[in-house]
């Protein structure tokens, strides 16, 4: 394929703006960031820990206790307990 003026400018990411003037190829530029996948990865990691945790502590109360009415107050507590 022959080079031609317009290839380089693409090449360069100068090309044509939109129209909100923003370049069209800098929009995955965040993706060049090498700390994205820990931005990203590590809240949902912990949000599956707090999910785990909360799945865990129902199942140990209502194992100890044989109650899904001790459940509504278990849970209760661990939403109005303070954080460590």
């Amino acid at each position: 394929m022959k080079s031609t003026p317009d290839a380089a400018v693409f090449a360069h990411g100068n090309g044509p703006q939109a129209a909100g003037g923003s370049r069209w190829p800098s929009t995955f530029a965040a993706l060049r960031y090498h700390k994205l996948p820990a931005l990203v990865f590590r809240p949902d990691a912990s949000m599956m820990g707090t999910w785990m945790q909360s799945v865990a502590q129902g199942w140990l109360v209502y194992q100890l206790t044989g109650s899904e009415f001790a459940l509504g107050p278990s849970r209760l507590w661990a939403r109005l307990r303070p954080s460590s």
